[in-house]
């Protein structure tokens, strides 16, 4: 599953005599991504805990695939696509 998104990489300004100008916004520096990837890790590590799910351990020691259960619902998510192509949504 995915999102089509659209987001300005900088904003509109106005001159003095009223046009619209853009101004494009820098890019992130190393370290604003390294924060940002520490933050989703940490984050990511939390929720997968909540859920049970041992982090390193391979499915075959612990006896179960943990995300079995999901595997059908996943299967049928990547299925949508295919069968909407060509259609219109409501």
């Amino acid at each position: 599953m995915h999102f089509h998104t659209l987001i300005l990489d900088g904003v509109f300004a106005a001159d003095t005599d009223g046009t619209m100008r853009f101004d494009p916004a820098p890019p992130p520096t190393d370290r604003e991504v390294a924060v940002l990837l520490a933050a989703i890790h940490r984050r990511v590590l939390r929720m997968l805990a909540r859920r049970g799910v041992a982090i390193g351990a391979a499915p075959e020691e612990s006896g179960t695939e943990p995300f079995a259960e999901d595997a059908s619902m996943l299967a049928a998510l990547s299925a949508a696509p295919r069968r909407a192509t060509g259609r219109i949504a409501p």
